[in-house]
């Protein structure tokens, strides 16, 4: 019979999630895992299969909590528009933070494993996909309630927003002030949104 599961595995995915984004993949040895999960190789390897495997389930584990929040701030405020507003406001709080100014796991991971490891690459772009779909719902509100010109492709903004999420989370690492990231930021949310 086999031995129950000896460890609460949402606590393992969490842990080794914050050890991949502050090292990163290719740095993060097992034996670290190992000493920052509290498992032992063996239930590590049964439980996800590589590590390989852990930083699949770490990235949707982020990829969930980023999901969770961008909706909640997007769908809490009185209009999409004050959404995207509060939305923005926190990353650049989460990007100037100095206790965990480490950028977005999945820009990461995604710089990391760039021109190396293309399934790798695949998994990262899932998981964003994701994210974008966020931002799609919040930008379609904003068209219905007439924050956003009608003419404006929905798609490409899509990507526009993506972009300056990805930029706000590189310049965070680079420079973490926050008048740096509001400068990135006021010009796109005046761009996005009628006056």
């Amino acid at each position: 019979m086999a031995r129950p599961q000896q460890y609460d595995r949402n606590i393992v995915t969490d842990r080794a999630m914050h050890l991949f984004w502050h090292k990163g993949y290719y740095t993060t040895p097992v034996s670290e895992i190992i000493k920052t999960t509290g498992l032992q190789a063996g239930s590590l390897y049964s439980a996800f299969g590589s590590k390989e495997g852990l930083l699949l389930a770490t990235l949707k584990h982020y990829t969930d909590q980023m999901e969770q929040m961008f909706t909640h701030l997007l769908n809490e405020r009185e209009s999409a528009r004050d959404g995207f507003e509060r939305l923005f406001d926190e990353l650049i709080h989460l990007v100037t933070d100095e206790s965990q100014n480490d950028g977005c796991l999945l820009f990461n991971t995604l710089i990391e494993v760039a021109g190396h490891q293309p399934h790798l690459c695949v998994q990262v772009t899932e998981q964003l996909k994701r994210l974008e779909s966020c931002f799609r719902h919040g930008l379609e509100r904003a068209r219905a309630e007439g924050d956003l010109n009608s003419s404006m492709d929905i798609n490409g903004l899509v990507i526009f927003v993506m972009g300056v999420t990805c930029s706000v989370s590189i310049m965070g690492r680079l420079a973490p002030d926050k008048e740096h990231m509001q400068s990135l930021v006021k010009p796109a949310l005046q761009a996005l949104f009628t006056p």
